[in-house]
C-alpha cells in the first residue's frame, strides 16, 4: 500500500510523532515515518528522498528541537521542491528560524501545544483526509507525443489570463486538416497551415495572419474570441494549432465570466494534450469561477504534480481551498506560491483575504494587502480583501473607503457591496438595504457567505 503522508520530526519529539502516526493510520491514512519505514541496510537519506517523492502530504512536527535540526530543514526543502502541501503541527509556541521560515514562510500553524493533544491530532486527520480526498494519485505520464516538449503557450503568474506567445506557431505540426503549404526555409519542421507564414524566432508577429495575430495577442477579449473562433471554424490548421486557438479562446471566455465555455474549450485542448499543465491550470481557474471547487482541485492537483514549482497553480489551489473554508491548506499554498514568486501581488492579496476571513493574523493580513496594492494600486481583489481586514479591525471608515474603491473598479462585486453594508451598519446602526439588495441580486449566497465569517448586514 502506498504511503500518503510523510511525518517529519526531531528524535526528541518521537512520542508526539508516533501518536500522530497512530491517529492518522486509524483514520485510514497510511504514513511514512522513520525509523519504521527505513529498510535495514538501506541508506537513510535515499529512503527519505524516495518517501517524499511518493507521498501527497507532509506533516512537520514543529518544536524547538525541530527548529534547530538540519535534517528537518532538508526534508522540508525537499517537500517544497516536490510541490507537496506542508502541514505544520506546532507543539511548542515558538517561531521558526529564518533558515526554516525561508521554506515554509510561517504558514497558519496547527497549534497543538495546549492540551489535550488528541483533539489537535483529530483536527490534523480531518485536514489531511480533506486534502487527500480531493486528489487522486496522478497517472504516470505517457511517453512524449509529437506535441510534448513544444509548448505553444506560457503562464504569467500573477495575472488572471494566460497569454500565448506570439511565436507559438513557429514550429507547427501537421495533423488532421493541416495544409501542405511549405514553411519558409529558415524554419525547420512540418508544413505550416494555409495562409500562415511562420514568424522569426522571438515574439514578432510581423508575418502572422491577422486572425492568428488577434487570436494570439489581442488584449480585447471579444476580439480574441472572434479571431480564435474563425480559425477553429475554418479548420485549415493542424490539430495542434487548433488546440492553441481553443486555449486562447478559453482564456478570453474566462476573462468575460463565461466560465463554462472556457471549461469546454480547455477540455478540448486536454483531449489533445492530456498532461498539459498550463491548460489544467486554466481549467482549474475556470472551475473556481464556476464555483465547482472539487473539479478545480482535481485539475490543479494534477497540474502541480506535473510541475511542482508552478506558483499560479498553487495560488489557485489556495483559492479553491479558501472558498471551501479550508484556510490552513489555503494559506500553506499561498505561502508556497509567494516563496516561488515573491513578486506575486495576487498571492499576497489572497493570503490577506484568507487571514481576514479567518479573523486571525490581521496585522499580517494588512501587511499582505498593502504589499499587493503597492504593486497593483487599483486591484479590486486587494481592495476588497483589505476592506475586510479593516472591517475586522473596527476601522470602519477605512473599510468603507476600500469597498468604495473596489466598486469603482468592479461595480458588480457582491462581496464589496455586502461588506460595505456590514461596515455601514456597524458605523451607523442601520442596514443599507440598497447595497444588500444589489449584492444579493448578483450573488444570492452572499449573506450566507458573510455569515460564515461571523458577519451580518
Amino acid at each position: 500500500m502506498a504511503h500518503e503522508v510523510f511525518i517529519s520530526y526531531s528524535p526528541q519529539d518521537k512520542l508526539t510523532a508516533d501518536a500522530a502516526c497512530a491517529m492518522l493510520e486509524a483514520e485510514g491514512i497510511r504514513c511514512w515515518i522513520a525509523p519504521r519505514e527505513v529498510t535495514p541496510g538501506s541508506e537513510w537519506s535515499v529512503s527519505v528522498i524516495d518517501a517524499i517523492a511518493e507521498v501527497r502530504a507532509f506533516v512537520l512536527v514543529f518544536s524547538g528541537h525541530a527548529n534547530e535540526s538540519g535534517q528537518i530543514k532538508r526534508e522540508v526543502e525537499r517537500a517544497v521542491h516536490q510541490g507537496i502541501p506542508i502541514i505544520p503541527l506546532r507543539i511548542e509556541d515558538i517561531a521558526p528560524t529564518k533558515s526554516l521560515e525561508y521554506f515554509i514562510s510561517t504558514p497558519h500553524w496547527l497549534d497543538a501545544f495546549s492540551p489535550p493533544l488528541q483533539q489537535h491530532l483529530t483536527h490534523l486527520a480531518q485536514i489531511l483526509r480533506t486534502l487527500l480526498d480531493t486528489e487522486a494519485p496522478a497517472p504516470i505520464p505517457p511517453p512524449p507525443s509529437p506535441l510534448a516538449g513544444i509548448k505553444p503557450w506560457w503562464v504569467v503568474a500573477g495575472v488572471a489570463a494566460v497569454v500565448v506567445v506570439a511565436a507559438l506557431l513557429s514550429r507547427p505540426q501537421a495533423g488532421p486538416g493541416a495544409a501542405s503549404t511549405p514553411a519558409p526555409s529558415a524554419v525547420s519542421g512540418p508544413p505550416a497551415p494555409a495562409g500562415y507564414v511562420a514568424p522569426p524566432l522571438g515574439p514578432s508577429t510581423a508575418n502572422m495572419s491577422p486572425a492568428w495575430t488577434a487570436c494570439a495577442t489581442s488584449l480585447v477579449d471579444q476580439t480574441r474570441i472572434q479571431a480564435c473562433t474563425s480559425l477553429i471554424e475554418a479548420g485549415h490548421d493542424s490539430r495542434r494549432n487548433i488546440a492553441v486557438a481553443y486555449f486562447n479562446r478559453a482564456v478570453a471566455f474566462d476573462d468575460e465570466g463565461e466560465h463554462q465555455l472556457a471549461i469546454d474549450d480547455d477540455s478540448w485542448v486536454l483531449r489533445v494534450q492530456p498532461n498539459d499543465q498550463e491548460t489544467l491550470t486554466n481549467r482549474g481557474m475556470a472551475y473556481i469561477g464556476a464555483g465547482d471547487y472539487p473539479r478545480a482541485l482535481a485539475d490543479l492537483n494534477k497540474a502541480i504534480r506535473l510541475q511542482p514549482n508552478n506558483p499560479l497553480a498553487l495560488n489557485l489551489r489556495g483559492r479553491a481551498y479558501m472558498e471551501q473554508g479550508q484556510y490552513d491548506l489555503a494559506i500553506a499554498d499561498f505561502n508556497q506560491a509567494i516563496h516561488l514568486n515573491t513578486d506575486f501581488p495576487h498571492a499576497f492579496a489572497d493570503r490577506c483575504e484568507a487571514r481576514a476571513r479567518q479573523n486571525q493574523g490581521l496585522n499580517q493580513a494588512l501587511t499582505d494587502c498593502n504589499l499587493a496594492l503597492g504593486r497593483i494600486p487599483n486591484d479590486a481583489d486587494g481592495l476588497d480583501a483589505r476592506g475586510l481586514v479593516y472591517l475586522r479591525l473596527g476601522q470602519l471608515d477605512q473599510a468603507i473607503a476600500d469597498y468604495d474603491a473596489a466598486l469603482k473598479v468592479d461595480p458588480k462585486r457582491a462581496s464589496s457591496l455586502y461588506g460595505r453594508a456590514v461596515a455601514s451598519r456597524a458605523k451607523t446602526g442601520q442596514s443599507d438595504s440598497a447595497d444588500i439588495g444589489a449584492a444579493e441580486a448578483i450573488d444570492p449566497r452572499i449573506a450566507a457567505t458573510f455569515a460564515g465569517f461571523g458577519l451580518t448586514a
